[in-house]
């Protein structure tokens, strides 16, 4: 009879403990529901983010996109949604994953024709061909997402080590991570952004600042000046941010544009740059930012639309754009629209 007693004392003590570190592992997130239902949609996002990824893997991007794909970025976009999917630990790590697996992709992958895509976190993305690889706009996701419970430095690591250039459109840090442009610097890598972007950082003086001017074709060398990009940096705006738009050619010849938050806040100066890019260039694939307003993409009549910056998670619901979004703004427009979601990549081939 002791020994029961003693055993049900040593049980009870256990489970107490158990249901204890539940409790301490679930740390309530929106504050105007209870612990219970608050951890019913952090499952709910574990399950339908398993999914959605199942599904992605299954449908990889594509212009002529597949009805599961579609639903799958569709279940997306309501699960961003949620007001407190920034601070998810189920979102935090499906991001983390995602940027995981690109980077071993990246390391692994040779290209022989054409260029592959990959996107990265929000309007990053990586760019290689035969002879090079770009980068636009990369960035540590935890820089955004302050309580993000896992770190993806790793992995960018890698990535930044395949890499050949750093393209920079502007200063604010969903663009711009001097943690990133620094790792270029040290290997030696070509790093260019606006002016004013860093001017307070030691390594500024470093930074590549292109004349922007449409009527100007940079060379670029890389890599020890063995082989040369060509890009004109045409000198748009996000309101009055100065923000890069570049034009680049690959050696191959193919022909590429990251458009970084370029928005129609200054539009009288801008449209002047605008109107003379589908006849200066024969644009491959225009990189295109969700903020930007469609009627400006037959300015650049690319051959491919790749989206990006949709469902940035550090903005407010109302201003992360959702996928569906991007499908109803490019519908009546008869330019193919790749959607992509962070880590995958796109194999283009003209």
């Amino acid at each position: 009879m002791r020994y029961r007693k003693v055993y049900s004392a040593v049980l009870l003590f256990f489970c107490f403990l158990y249901l204890e570190s539940i409790a301490q592992e679930h740390k309530l997130i929106d504050s105007t529901l209870t612990q219970r239902q608050d951890q019913m949609l952090h499952r709910q996002a574990e399950v339908l983010l398993h999914i959605a990824d199942s599904v992605l893997q299954a449908f990889p991007p594509q212009s002529d996109e597949p009805i599961p794909r579609t639903l799958a970025l569709y279940l997306l976009d309501a699960l961003f949604h949620d007001v407190y999917a920034d601070r998810r630990p189920p979102v935090h790590d499906f991001l983390k994953d995602r940027i995981v697996k690109a980077a071993l992709d990246i390391e692994r992958t040779q290209v022989a024709d054409g260029f592959v895509i990959w996107k990265m976190y929000d309007h990053g993305f990586i760019v290689r061909s035969a002879s090079v690889t770009i980068a636009f706009d990369l960035i540590r996701p935890e820089i955004r997402l302050s309580s993000m419970n896992s770190h993806t430095q790793d992995a960018l690591e890698k990535i930044i080590h395949t890499c050949d250039v750093l393209f920079v459109s502007h200063r604010h840090t969903d663009h711009a991570d001097a943690w990133v442009a620094q790792r270029f610097l040290k290997q030696g890598k070509t790093v260019i952004a606006p002016p004013g972007v860093w001017s307070d950082q030691p390594f500024y003086q470093d930074i590549s600042h292109l004349e922007r001017n449409g009527q100007i074709k940079h060379a670029i060398p890389i890599r020890d000046g063995t082989i040369k990009l060509e890009a004109v940096i045409y000198p748009g705006h996000q309101g009055e941010l100065l923000n890069n738009v570049p034009i680049i050619y690959m050696p191959e010849g193919y022909c590429i544009s990251h458009n970084g938050d370029q928005n129609q806040g200054q539009i009288a100066q801008d449209s002047l740059w605008m109107n003379t890019i589908k006849e200066a260039h024969n644009l491959d694939v225009l990189l295109y930012n969700s903020y930007m307003h469609q009627r400006w993409i037959p300015k650049f009549n690319p051959k491919l639309v790749v989206s990006g910056h949709e469902n940035e998670l550090s903005h407010g619901i109302h201003s992360r754009h959702p996928y569906w979004a991007m499908h109803q703004r490019l519908k009546p427009m008869d330019y193919p629209l790749v959607v992509m979601v962070w880590g995958e990549r796109f194999d283009y081939r003209p």
